[in-house]
């Protein structure tokens, strides 16, 4: 009866293939090794989520100790008073990043550039543009 369930086509004809039989018999092993892998997650799922139950359930139920009354005065938060003082401090001007020679050495086609000269002529240009 259970061949005929499994395999109507082998019913029909009254014929048997034994290479099909048993590359069906492999086929249904790997896909129900298959379902029993993605089993093993839902299971390892429904015990994360009875434990995190469990942890509510006691956190909820407390150490049955008497709940510590709350505090009435304000809460006020100054972690931003670092953050304010540096934007209130004086800018100072950047330090160059790249030296000349280190500038020559990493890039000998720009040997001939004058950084001091490019830094005049941006002062230059902030003070005609008067910012």
């Amino acid at each position: 009866m259970l061949p005929t369930i499994a395999a109507p086509a082998f019913a029909a004809d009254g014929g048997f293939d034994l290479g099909g039989a048993i590359l069906n018999l492999g086929l249904t092993a790997f896909v129900l090794a298959f379902v029993a892998y993605i089993g093993s997650y839902a299971v390892e799922a429904l015990g994360g989520l009875g434990e995190a139950g469990s942890n509510v359930a006691e956190r909820l139920q407390g150490d049955g100790s008497a709940p510590q009354p709350k505090s009435k005065e304000p809460i006020y938060d100054d972690a931003f008073e670092s953050d304010l003082a540096n934007l209130r401090a004086p800018v100072t001007k950047k330090k160059r990043i790249v030296s000349d020679e280190e500038l020559a050495k990493f890039a000998p086609w720009m040997r001939g550039i004058d950084q001091d000269m490019i830094e005049k002529n941006q002062k230059d240009r902030r003070a005609r543009k008067g910012k």
